[in-house]
């Protein structure tokens, strides 16, 4: 094995010591909440209707820093002639990962490794998707990987990622500077280390609420998780880069985006932007003012000339088709019915949504959408195609279609935060200043840096940073 470079040694060394997301190992995840992951339906999507696959038929997918979980959920989505592989730098999240597959039917190559390295020695073309969720982000050089991503799929290959939207990271950003080495000095391995920065952050939001929400945005299970906690705020490598980078990055790697994933409902007064895609423009300007707040969580193709053949597409599906059973056996995801508009929606017509979009990802067909779609109110068909839960080619009818893709709303509000407060003289900077001094650094300056970053943690965009004289 070639050495790594530090970048990675250090992530390599955060993700032995914390495999992501460090689910119990004898929990059950519900796979089928894992519906966006798989290769038939980043085709549905890329496609805009059943063409799986790539153009010459490869049925190799990779799973790009898969971590513990991942491996697992797409494993199950994936029929048993599709070929998975799995690579991770980390040994340790890559024995979880194994050992969750163990008892699979269906096998799954297991890769322990840098993902830049095994894609050079790999030769072009060889797959059909590449799942790369929270990946990106963490690698030396984002663009060149997107690159040999790009190299490697074949010609109507799909890609599915997740890389941060740093705007909405800024705050962040600041917890992760005053918590760093030049500061706090903060060791992500050491547990007595992670108790001190909790402490940290809990008396600064004791006395600043906008520090509070953003926290609490966190989820329940981020701030006492050690691996969470580490991965959020002592994380080694980060690429701090917006959003028109990452999409400028992909055209220029000769890709497209064919749908990005609304998780969090912020572009309801856009076209629906699975199937749509917003501009670069209506991204930052949401960005820039807090109503997108969300990861990009992006679906795309590489372009193909020509049609997928008819021989390629009745192998593949009936390839996507076999044993359907086990999957209608299960209810469908969670995720659909946790929003207002799809919440009422009868247990009835939640299996009957779930068996018709198994009949599209899986077979390419629609017979059984054309029935439901009468049922249904039309915000929550609307909510469902945003969702995924239906797809743009199951609706035969294009007025209906065009119709169902139109915005949500006429205008998202910005979110607001309770005011910022300037944190000064209080218990919080007292605690701060007694870690400082036992660890050699009490000086004033260090300790109005560190209070800095504080401050301007309540703020996006570091508007603190004009009147303290914040530095980098």
């Amino acid at each position: 094995m070639t050495p790594l470079m530090p970048t990675l040694s250090g992530v390599r060394a955060l993700y032995e010591a914390y495999p992501y997301p460090c689910y119990p190992l004898l929990a059950t995840p519900r796979w089928q909440d894992g519906y966006l992951t798989h290769s038939r339906f980043a085709a549905c999507v890329a496609g805009g209707g059943a063409a799986f696959g790539s153009a010459d038929g490869s049925n190799r997918v990779l799973i790009g820093g898969g971590g513990e979980i991942l491996p697992y959920i797409i494993r199950k989505w994936e029929p048993r002639g599709q070929a998975v592989i799995s690579i991770d730098l980390s040994r340790h999240s890559t024995r979880r990962a194994r050992w969750r597959t163990l008892f699979s039917s269906k096998s799954t190559r297991f890769l322990r490794g840098d993902l830049d390295a095994y894609l050079q020695r790999e030769p072009p073309g060889l797959f059909a998707h590449i799942d790369a969720y929270g990946v990106l982000h963490h690698m030396p050089n984002p663009s060149h990987t997107l690159a040999l991503m790009a190299k490697a799929l074949a010609p109507g290959g799909t890609l599915r990622v997740m890389v941060y939207n740093s705007p909405a990271r800024t705050w962040i950003h600041h917890v992760q500077r005053l918590l760093g080495s030049s500061l706090v000095g903060i060791d992500r391995f050491s547990a007595a280390d992670l108790r001190l920065a909790r402490e940290i952050l809990g008396a600064a939001a004791k006395e600043a609420p906008a520090l509070a929400v953003r926290l609490n945005q966190l989820g329940a299970g981020t701030m006492p998780n050690d691996g969470r906690f580490a991965d959020t705020f002592l994380h080694p490598r980060e690429a701090r880069l917006g959003i028109r980078h990452w999409l400028e990055a992909i055209r220029a790697a000769g890709l497209e985006v064919a749908g990005l994933f609304d998780r969090y409902c912020e572009l309801d007064d856009l076209e629906n932007p699975l199937s749509i895609v917003p501009s670069i423009e209506a991204l930052e300007q949401r960005a820039a003012d807090g109503r997108y707040e969300n990861n990009l969580e992006l679906f795309i193709r590489r372009p193909r000339v020509g049609e997928v053949s008819e021989v390629v597409r009745s192998r593949q599906c009936k390839l996507a088709g076999t044993q359907t059973w086990v999957y209608r056996l299960k209810p469908p995801p969670s995720l659909w019915f946790s929003y207002d508009e799809t919440r009422q929606i009868s247990w009835g017509d939640r299996q009957a949504l779930w068996q018709a979009h198994l009949d599209w990802v899986l077979c390419g067909e629609a017979r059984r959408t054309t029935p439901l779609l009468p049922r249904l109110a039309k915000l929550s068909l609307q909510r469902l195609l945003r969702l995924g839960a239906i797809l743009p080619g199951q609706i035969v009818d294009t007025g209906l279609r065009r119709a169902l893709a139109a915005p949500m709303t006429a205008m998202m509000e910005a979110p607001v935060l309770p005011a910022a407060v300037e944190l000064r003289g209080g218990p919080c900077e007292g605690l701060i200043r007694s870690v400082l001094v036992a660890r050699g650094r009490g000086e004033e300056r260090v300790l109005r840096q560190a209070m800095a970053r504080l401050n301007a943690s309540q703020l996006d965009g570091g508007r603190w940073g004009q009147s303290l004289a914040l530095t980098h």
